[in-house]
């Protein structure tokens, strides 16, 4: 398949070995000559950066000979015209462009713009720690930018303790120095991944059909990650700390599960019919056949899904299919001695999955909407109370469960929820001001969450605009007045449509400079760290990369070149 899309683009992108009104002796310009031999090295670039490749395959016989069997027009590469076109494209023109937006970025707001990071940390016994950074940002035309503008090698001995400084080094090679970094969300890769297992389990999405060629070496670097002891956070100078989001709503349901036994044991059964129908193959075509439901499916890292194991469980638990799903597995019980992998015996009834699903699903659309790469720090605290609150009237047989996911709210959420910037990105949220506050006083709780009132949100506010103004235009009491002004003016109009771009509503609110001049410092501050939908295809492009022995700096440069050719091809669909 790739020598079939390799000869279409190389067909595509040069003419026939004779024009139609030349003759062979007549030589093409040096020109098109050349601009067609750059084509051909970008061509063969994006392919080494796609899959990983080696710098030197472009020497292989196999290639060459592939080569000339295309046509003698193109000319053969060696690895030094590679490695020259990799370093220009992203020594010369992606990180030059990328360190002029960030100086342009933190230009802003008077020169108080900031910019915020995410960082995962890849800890393997058998090869040195990795760090991989990302950066998001507002540019002038308050278009948001998530690069990954970083992967870096660590040293074993002590590596945790070098986090912060080499953090601090990527960001000074970038022109960013501490004072400039708003938001940080700092991670260990193994620990997102293990803590989303409730919704999907990885290693059934990958031991089902050998799909990827690289599923045995992804899933071997995977459960190689270990977990580090006495990891602190590496804390940036001037920069302020947030978890991920995600991960602490799956944080609240395992800690929920483990004190409500009924329920943590609903649990492992359906998982142990998913992992049972993916595992073999047999069964899983007869699955098909019986019940027109197909588990299988090809799930590439550039497909991964990261709430599979939910989805599967709610197609099982449909009334029309449940009844057959546990006449296939009293079958394969009877033939078990012909199956490799041993039925799970069931226990629990329908109604129990439909229960206990139920009381997910909330969780399940906040994660959702948290991971998505638009601007969701101002989603964190309506989210949040509304689940509490859709948890709050649930009808359920499991309230033990219930009462206790909540409780976990409660502990995980409580303290983010009251936190000054949190509620000032919800209220400057055209789509949601002060709705999801309360009208009333607050009425402290011990064992649930109770809701911040208007009036405090109103007040943090208002605290917001009185430092602005400061180091904008001085604090003179005519600008006091005018601030008030701006928050009643901006609170007295209606709530924007749910799909009105939020940057659009900023970017034409003039009328609300200081507001506008806040606006810039949040709304780029993402709610989680991504999970699977940024870690995996990492973890791909990890495992390529030591199995094809690339150097440090040539990853690097890979990958941001990688990213780059994505961000250009998604403009350009756009």
């Amino acid at each position: 398949m790739k020598r079939t899309a390799l000869e279409k683009n190389l067909k595509a992108n040069s003419p026939p070995l004779y024009p139609c009104s030349a003759s062979p002796s007549i030589s093409r310009s040096p020109f098109i000559v050349e601009s067609q031999h750059k084509a051909f090295v970008d061509d063969v670039l994006q392919m080494i950066a796609e899959d990983m490749l080696p710098l030197n395959f472009t020497e292989g016989s196999g290639f060459r000979k592939f080569m000339t069997s295309m046509g003698p027009q193109y000319p053969q590469l060696s690895q030094h015209t590679i490695a020259s076109q990799l370093y220009n494209a992203v020594e010369k023109t992606i990180k030059p462009q990328l360190i002029q937006q960030l100086r342009n970025c933190v230009s802003l707001v008077g020169g108080h713009n900031v910019i915020h990071i995410t960082a995962d940390i890849w800890a393997s016994e058998h090869i040195e720690p990795l760090l991989a950074i990302q950066m998001h940002f507002l540019d002038e035309d308050w278009n948001v930018h998530r690069p990954t503008v970083a992967f870096r090698h660590l040293q074993c001995n002590q590596f945790t303790t070098k986090i912060g400084a080499e953090i601090e080094s990527v960001l000074l090679s970038y022109g960013l120095f501490p004072h400039n970094i708003g938001y940080s969300i700092i991670h260990e890769a193994k620990n997102t991944i293990a803590t989303h297992d409730i919704f999907c389990d990885y290693k059934i999405m990958y031991s089902a059909q050998k799909n990827d060629p690289d599923e045995d070496e992804l899933l071997s670097f995977l459960d190689d990650q270990v977990t580090i002891d006495d990891f602190s956070i590496a804390e940036i100078s001037s920069s302020k700390h947030l978890d991920c989001i995600t991960t602490l709503l799956h944080c609240v349901i395992k800690e929920a599960l483990k004190k409500s036994r009924v329920v943590e044991g609903i649990l492992f059964e359906v998982q142990s019919v998913v992992s049972f129908f993916r595992r073999s193959i047999y069964w899983l075509e007869v699955l098909a056949k019986k019940c027109k439901l197909s588990l299988s499916g090809t799930y590439g890292t550039s497909r991964y899904t990261w709430n599979s194991t939910i989805t599967i469980i709610r197609e099982i638990m449909q009334e029309s299919v449940w009844d057959l799903v546990m006449t296939l597995l009293n079958q394969a019980r009877t033939e078990a001695e012909s199956c490799h992998i041993c039925p799970p015996v069931v226990h629990v009834t329908r109604d129990q999955v439909v229960d206990f699903v139920g009381l997910l699903e909330p969780f399940e659309e906040v994660v959702q909407v948290l991971q998505e790469d638009g601007i969701t720090l101002s989603l964190i605290i309506p989210t949040i109370i509304g689940l509490d609150k859709t948890l709050e009237t649930k009808a359920t047989k499991f309230s033990l469960f219930c009462s206790v996911l909540r409780s976990g709210l409660r502990s995980y959420f409580q303290p983010i929820i009251l936190r000054r910037d949190l509620i000032l990105a919800t209220v400057l949220d055209p789509r949601i001001k002060l709705q999801p506050f309360d009208n009333g006083k607050e009425k402290f709780k011990s064992s649930t969450l109770f809701t911040p009132s208007k009036y405090r949100a109103s007040k943090v506010v208002e605290s917001a605009l009185s430092e602005t103004a400061t180091e904008m235009r001085g604090d003179k009491p005519e600008h006091v007045d005018r601030q008030s002004t701006e928050l009643n003016q901006y609170l007295s109009e209606l709530l924007s449509e749910e799909d009105v771009s939020v940057q659009t509503f900023w970017k034409e609110a003039t009328r609300f400079p200081c507001l506008q001049s806040i606006c810039r410092k949040f709304l780029a501050v993402p709610a989680s760290s991504g999970g699977f939908k940024r870690l995996f295809p990492l973890a791909s492009c990890i495992v390529r990369a030591r199995r094809s022995r690339l150097p440090q700096h040539t990853t690097e440069r890979l990958l941001l070149y990688r990213e780059y050719l994505k961000k250009d091809s998604k403009n350009a669909m756009e």
